[in-house]
């Protein structure tokens, strides 16, 4: 078959197919366009109960006649001043969204900036958009989407459920409205309305959105570094995933993201705390220059490349790290648990009461101490306490230890993808910086030297994770990993056991050690270590 140019509106349904896949990319779409605009409220409304018509409203500052006439011509745009593309500062750049929608709906725009004493109109259909006319509107901007896939049934039979569809619009507004706190989001659909007022900062609109267990089991995170800064929530490890899917947002630059390197990252400083795989819940949002990302790498704009990622992934875990250190590590009711100010010395009481984990009072069954407080009493796991204790032992003492470097007999052969190989010779210069001698071949990397304080782990389990972190461009958070397997480990073998009985002295010694150590209210598995009963729970517990 020869080639042959493509009919306009064959062309125009192929192009619409990469932006338009289904009606939450309409909304989408339109909420992008009135956020660029400048909108303080916007309301959404599905009709019908097969997206019969959606309605999207915004108070932005519309759009002129002659801005009308353009619109829905594909690739022109108001949002690329100077056609510069190397730092875009907008959701929206390419000129797409409306013509795609057109192309496979019927698409109305009704608009009236403020300085305009009437509003104007322009209808659009597949491969045909009216002139622009006066009509009747009020000081906003409505587009209206109807017959939505009716000229292409082939994407209409893969459409799924109702349902399903609409929870995936619903999934929409929610990811925007938390990426833009200070705009107010209507969502109307079947009978139910849902509001998200403005508010002034992210961490109360995560409130809003998220819900629990962010909305009372988080810690703010508020970080500034290298020009990059990340602001959000992110959750106490009581309230990690163990279904290993967690809720993790990304947002940069107002844009909600998908970034497996950085969504390890915040993992990864978890894992150091508990020692498992759970994942966490966190809001994230990260601001940069719009000259150090790159958006126009995915048709729908959910994924961006970073020029310096081994930066910001660096300055992301810092952020959370610090968070949780400030914040410290709390039960699930919120009672202040120990974090930084507990690794400080305490100052000597007159009453014992007074001190974090009160008093010793005595032992149950050689396994618990039961301490009093002025507010209640202290439960201590005294095993998981005290392997924690020689877990934060162990890690400074490896930090101490002087940089000797282990230079194998043998290279140790680690077969790897040609992606892969890829990766690790990239980062070549920061893995000999941190102590590691690698060569890459084809498709095998050779490890022929690795830190002293590495010594004791599986050479291959330690390959396993080195190319895992170059393929994340996380390679300084390789000896975190590499040193938790080995630590955790001895740490465990040498705590107090379940079932060892203490002198009240050694009782009491343990407690201000537990004091005096960070993250000391979890074990290395994420377990509590520490439980509060207050004077009032322990009243209620006899209804008085």
């Amino acid at each position: 078959m020869p080639i042959r140019v493509l009919p306009p509106n064959v062309s125009a349904l192929i192009a619409a197919g990469e932006v338009i896949d289904r009606p939450a990319a309409v909304v989408r779409e339109l909420l992008e366009n009135a956020l660029d605009a400048g909108a303080t409220t916007i309301e959404v409304d599905i009709a019908g109960r097969h997206f019969g018509r959606i309605v999207v409203v915004d108070n932005g500052l519309g759009m002129s006649p002659d801005d009308l006439a353009l619109a829905c011509a594909r690739h022109a745009t108001s949002k690329l001043p100077g056609n510069d593309i190397s730092a875009i500062a907008t959701l929206g750049f390419r000129g797409e969204a409306l013509p795609s929608i057109a192309a496979v709906a019927r698409l109305r725009i009704t608009s009236r900036p403020k300085d305009q004493d009437v509003a104007f109109g322009v209808t659009a259909n597949a491969d045909t958009i009216s002139k622009v006319m006066p009509c009747a509107g009020g000081y906003a901007t409505r587009i209206e989407v109807e017959g939505l896939f009716d000229n292409h049934p082939a994407r209409q039979a893969f459409q799924k459920s109702f349902a399903t569809e609409l929870a995936a619009v619903q999934d929409v507004v929610d990811r925007i409205a938390l990426a833009w706190p200070g705009v107010k989001f209507v969502f109307r659909a079947t009978s139910r309305t849902v509001t998200y007022p403005a508010r002034p900062n992210f961490a109360a609109r995560i409130r809003d959105v998220r819900g629990e267990p962010l909305a009372s089991n988080a810690v703010t995170v508020e970080h500034v570094e290298d020009g990059i800064t990340v602001a959000g929530l992110t959750s106490l490890p009581t309230v990690m995933d163990e279904t290993k899917k967690g809720s993790l947002d990304l947002i940069v630059n107002f844009r909600l993201i998908s970034d497996r390197s950085l969504s390890t990252v915040v993992q990864s400083v978890y894992k150091g705390l508990t020692g498992t795989t759970d994942r966490p819940f966190a809001s994230l949002a990260i601001s940069v220059d719009p000259s150090e990302i790159n958006v126009n790498v995915h048709p729908t704009k959910s994924e961006v490349r970073f020029r310096h990622p081994g930066k910001v992934a660096e300055v992301v875990r810092n952020a959370v790290s610090d968070a949780l250190n400030r914040a410290g590590i709390r039960s699930r009711k919120g009672i202040s648990d120990l974090a930084r100010a507990l690794a400080a010395p305490v100052a000597e009481a007159d009453d014992q009461r007074r001190r974090p984990l009160g008093r010793f009072l005595t032992q149950a069954n050689d396994s618990w101490i039961i301490a009093e407080t002025v507010d209640g009493i202290v439960l201590i796991d005294q095993h998981a306490a005290h392997e924690r204790l020689v877990l934060e032992r162990l890690k400074k003492a490896a930090a101490d230890l002087p940089d000797e470097i282990v230079r194998l007999e043998r290279p140790y052969l680690h077969p790897v993808s040609h992606t892969q190989a890829a990766a690790v010779e990239d980062l070549f210069q920061s893995l000999n910086d941190f102590g590691f001698g690698v060569a890459v071949g084809d498709r095998v990397v050779a490890i022929r030297s690795f830190p002293s304080v590495l010594s004791d782990c599986s050479i291959s389990d330690l390959a396993e994770m080195l190319v895992e972190h170059c393929e994340m461009g996380t390679v300084s958070g390789l000896m975190g990993d590499a040193l938790w397997e080995k630590l955790a480990t001895a740490a465990c073998k040498a705590a107090i056991k379940a079932g060892h009985k203490l002198t009240p002295e050694r009782a009491e010694a343990l407690l201000r050690e537990i004091e005096a150590t960070p993250n000391g209210s979890y074990c290395n598995h994420g377990r509590p270590t520490v439980r509060y009963l207050t004077n009032t729970e322990i009243g209620n517990m006899f209804e008085r």
